[in-house]
């Protein structure tokens, strides 16, 4: 109903923007109608299929409002897979049963190789999914390895709309417009942050995390003495994501120049308040790297 309404003007010249944030598949895991059925990979697979159905009503919208050669279409998720969502509706690793490991038995690896799950500053937590479709501009079939953040969606609308913002809003938000069009990025860093409030830092291929665990649900084990997971391992690591893209080898020790750089660069822009060129921001609350 929305793009109907829409269509009309949308061809006559006025655009649209429709911001379209589904709640599946995060939990609950309730897939609906035939949705709703058996799996080897349980309910969440049947949930998983259910937004594909759904990202696929609008673009059959697009394609019967004769809208689809002309719009943007962008498909994308906020984090990576939370590794206590299970197999069937209600599975809980927290209540010994399910989760990542029942996927993963089944042959199904949600972070597809990569290290860690959502909450985690490892890519396995904030690496995602990004499609991209632009009839004219977005060559069907093209893989782009350019870096971005969803933030960067603030300053990319703007660009395509000419729209013009104030230099306090947005501070971190690259237009990536340039990647969809085939061209080279305009970001070459990206300050990324954990749910317990640790730092990461990439630049290119290089990666820097600024503690010894994962900042994440991870860091939560203990050992058989009692001590956290992490104790004892190197206060920082360092990965070059292009020849090891698991992050798997940490260089921190063998190019301690490149971490320096890496984590001034890091601090700078915590210091800033930005990422971007213009004056120096507030932040919104007092920021520690180290915790």
């Amino acid at each position: 109903a929305y793009i109907a309404a829409r269509a009309q003007a949308a061809k006559a010249g006025t655009p649209f923007f429709l911001y379209l944030p589904l709640n599946a598949p995060h939990t609950p895991v309730v897939p609906s109608g035939p949705w709703r059925r058996d799996h080897p990979l349980g309910h969440y697979a049947g949930f998983v299929e259910q937004v594909d159905d759904t990202v696929g009503r609008v673009l059959a919208a697009l394609d019967r409002h004769g809208l689809a050669g002309q719009t943007l279409v962008i498909v994308t998720s906020d984090n990576g897979y939370a590794p206590y969502v299970g197999i069937v509706t209600g599975d809980d690793r927290r209540a010994g049963k399910g989760g990542v490991k029942a996927l993963e038995a089944q042959g199904h690896r949600p972070s597809a190789g990569y290290r860690g799950y959502k909450s985690e500053l490892w890519e396995g937590g904030h690496r995602v999914p990004f499609l991209a479709r632009w009839p004219g501009t977005v060559k069907p079939g093209t893989v782009c390895g350019g870096l971005l953040g969803l933030h960067d969606l603030f300053a990319t609308v703007a660009e395509l709309t000419a729209a013009a913002y104030p230099e306090n809003a947005a501070e971190d938000s690259v237009s990536f417009l340039p990647l969809l069009r085939g061209e080279e990025g305009r970001r070459k860093d990206l300050v990324m942050h954990s749910v317990n409030g640790r730092f990461a830092f990439r630049e290119g291929a290089w990666k820097l995390v600024a503690w010894r665990g994962s900042g994440g649900f991870s860091d939560n084990p203990k050992r058989p003495d009692g001590t956290p997971a992490h104790a004892g391992l190197p206060e920082a690591q360092l990965y070059d994501l292009a020849a090891d893209p698991a992050e798997t080898r940490n260089l921190a020790a063998e190019q301690p120049d490149r971490v320096r750089r890496l984590r001034a660069a890091l601090e700078k822009a915590v210091a800033a308040g930005r990422t971007t060129p213009g004056a120096p921001q507030t932040n919104d609350v007092p920021v520690a790297i180290d915790k």
